[in-house]
């Protein structure tokens, strides 16, 4: 038995079995080698200290291992920090889903209702304009259980992947329809049924979803159109609307536009964003499988 193999102990954090040595690795492969993410060193005492460590080969003349350098670094500090991370992002992100339950759905709610106790009155002096407003009742009644369906899968987000992009795309028109005046088509090509890559499916959503807000919060538009046209091997998706616009030149900070491009360099896809003063805005993204990745489909 190595010495190494009796003087210290690892685990994985999240499933608690036994890490290989990474001395083991550097004798059987010769090369330097670190640990994997999540892993604990259990002290003489008990105590689980998260670590980070390289391991090295120590050669002779004729390029034999004789023995291993390690490198162990204590990185609880650092996973701390991660943590503390961690929670304020969560923090930050109920928040922002209270504010839109409040600005979206509440507001959308309490029209419905003016609606509703407003229809008895109105059908009995004039049933025509009372079914106008049932339709606009409906109109708005689905609005709402489109947002809401937004914001559960928000406080979900693992079912975002699980639910059908064209799904998402419809629901996102639904709600930006109930909570302003814009009228949002929806148009799909698809050649089957087989599903994008996940983080390819998530990219899109999320640039949809913040182009689609932007539309609400800021474009002053009547009417906005989105077409997703998808297949394993290439997405593309286009949101058009015919609202204000803005100046390109301009800082565009408030407009998430970075945002748009990170999420698009993730999946290595390309984005267009153009947009003219008084005559409106579009999103174009492309997405191509990597080449090495197409074998595989």
């Amino acid at each position: 038995m190595f010495p190494w193999m009796i003087v210290f102990r690892i685990v994985n954090e999240h499933t608690r079995q036994a890490v290989e040595s990474p001395a083991e690795r550097v004798i059987r492969e010769g090369v330097v080698v670190g640990l994997a993410n999540h892993t604990l060193l259990i002290a003489r005492d008990g105590r689980e200290i998260p670590i980070d460590d390289s391991g090295a080969p120590i050669k002779d003349r004729d390029g034999t291992i004789s023995g291993v350098v390690l490198v162990f670094r204590d990185i609880t500090e650092r996973k701390q920090n991660e943590q503390r991370e961690r929670e304020m992002i969560a923090i930050e992100e109920r928040q922002r889903l209270a504010r839109e339950l409040h600005d979206a759905v509440s507001q959308t709610l309490f029209s419905a209702n003016v609606i509703a106790e407003s229809l008895p009155r109105l059908w009995e002096r004039s049933p025509e304009k009372a079914f106008q407003q049932l339709g606009q009742l409906q109109h708005l009644t689905q609005g709402a259980a489109a947002e809401m369906r937004t914001l559960l899968l928000e406080l979900r987000p693992e079912n975002v992947v699980k639910t059908k992009l064209e799904e998402l795309l419809l629901q996102l028109c639904y709600a930006i329809q109930a909570r302003t005046k814009i009228t949002a088509t929806l148009e799909v090509r698809r050649e089957d049924e087989r599903l994008l890559p996940e983080d390819v499916h998530l990219a899109l959503y999320r640039i949809a979803q913040e182009s689609i807000n932007n539309i609400a919060r800021h474009g002053n538009a009547k009417q906005a159109r989105v077409r997703l046209i998808r297949c394993p091997n290439y997405a593309e998706l286009v949101i058009v609307d015919n609202g204000r616009g803005f100046d390109m030149k301009r800082s565009t900070s408030g407009f998430g536009l970075t945002s748009m491009r990170e999420r698009a360099a993730s999946i290595h896809a390309s984005i267009e964003i153009r947009s003219k003063v008084g005559v409106g805005t579009r999103v174009k993204l492309v997405w191509r499988a990597q080449k090495e990745n197409e074998a595989g489909v």
